[in-house]
């Protein structure tokens, strides 16, 4: 946009000055500001492994409250278990549950957490606890 200002002084009159003017708009939720989801620490014991397994978590929140519908993903902090945590666990509500079909992946001690992503901001994430 450009503003052009005319004088109407009797000295001056009909000088003109012009200057360009930038308005930037953004959706408010560009910036809102994400609180993570607090997840619940559970353990299972070996032996309970061929038992159903379920994580809770609370939903994420945001700062403006009105950013539109969250994805919540469940994550293994060891990168190379992520395909089995994929193939065991889905979403259910606020909790992740799944029940092993196989031992072998599963045997030690394992890390996770989730991650939610605003749908309509994908570049709007932030990891549980």
């Amino acid at each position: 946009m450009v503003i052009t200002v005319t004088s109407t002084d009797s000295i001056g009159a009909s000088k003109t000055a012009t200057d360009t003017f930038v308005l930037t708009l953004q959706d408010v939720c560009k910036s809102t500001v994400l609180t993570a989801p607090n997840f619940a620490t559970a353990s299972y014991p070996s032996e309970n492994l061929w038992t159903a397994m379920s994580f809770t978590f609370t939903a994420l929140s945001e700062s403006v409250g009105t950013c539109g519908t969250v994805t919540y993903t469940f994550k293994n902090t060891d990168t190379a278990q992520q395909t089995a945590t994929d193939g065991v666990f889905s979403l259910s509500g606020l909790a992740f549950g799944g029940t092993a079909s196989t031992i072998s992946p599963w045997v030690g001690t394992h890390t996770f957490y989730v991650t939610a992503t605003l749908d309509s901001y994908p570049t709007k994430t932030i990891d549980s606890n």
